[in-house]
């Protein structure tokens, strides 16, 4: 894998791992927010789905993929 896609990678799976503690947190808390619950699914779905279409990419979408997942860190950092 190149060096490009490297740090797209790291992200990802720091998003992936936020992610999974979110729910984790979610599930053991006293009543579940289902609703957060199916966010995080959500979320957690799109960074795997990030992850398989970074293996075929060209810089480009390797940019784009890269940038969409930033947001979605800040977003689950925020939350």
């Amino acid at each position: 894998m190149s060096s490009a896609r490297l740090a797209p990678v790291s992200v990802l799976q720091f998003a992936e791992g936020l992610t999974e503690r979110q729910a984790l947190h979610e599930i053991r808390s006293p009543v579940p927010d289902e609703e957060r619950m199916e966010e995080l699914k959500a979320g957690r779905q799109a960074v795997l789905t990030d992850q398989a279409q970074l293996v075929a990419t060209g810089p480009e979408e390797t940019g784009r993929i890269a940038a969409v997942c930033a947001a979605r860190l800040k977003e689950l950092k925020e939350s």
